[in-house]
């Protein structure tokens, strides 16, 4: 699901003309490495350039989020054109830093965020982001229990696996490239 929905993050920058991706996150954790080999494989899949350099990830648990490094992103010329950032929390951090560097959210940089939290319909423009239908999740996992247990009737369609793939929740941080 991580990986997926890293990939299907970075795919959505790409359709909409972004060529020069970063990705950021605030932690090195099993999540955050998934997200970012799914951000990989959709840059190689779509032939474009593997920049180690876009990638921001602390290399140890007890680095945070780096203002200087995300600034450094930003202001370099022609270095990025959009962020996937980790989920919502590094979004609105990378998006304050896009401000007070005198950019353009969506048109001199797109952002997607993950995990579609409420964070996505206050800002302005309002963040996409990747859902990973965390209701949907809780419904089958209760449906789930309660089947075991006896509560509901085994269905003769049950299955013993579920797969939840995450979807992008479209907005208005990421509508294109202007930069062709």
């Amino acid at each position: 699901m991580y990986f997926y929905g890293g990939y299907i993050a970075t795919k959505h920058l790409i359709e909409h003309g972004y060529r020069k991706i970063a990705y950021v996150a605030q932690r090195r954790y099993r999540t955050s490495i998934d997200r970012c080999q799914g951000y990989l494989s959709a840059l190689a899949e779509n032939g474009l350039e593997i920049c180690w350099d876009r990638i921001r990830i602390p290399k140890t648990a007890e680095e945070r989020f780096d203002r200087e490094a995300i600034q450094r992103l930003i202001l370099e010329k022609d270095f990025v054109d959009a962020i996937f950032c980790f989920n919502d929390n590094v979004a609105l951090n990378v998006i304050h830093e896009i401000v007070r560097c005198g950019k353009q959210v969506s048109s001199d940089i797109g952002i997607i965020g993950y995990d579609d939290s409420d964070i996505c319909r206050t800002l302005i423009p309002r963040l996409t982001s990747v859902s990973y239908n965390s209701v949907e999740i809780g419904q089958t996992a209760a449906e789930v229990l309660l089947r075991r247990s006896g509560r509901l009737p085994a269905s003769p369609n049950h299955l013993d696996y579920y797969l939840h793939q995450p979807k992008i929740v479209v907005r208005e941080s990421c509508l294109g490239s202007t930069s062709g």
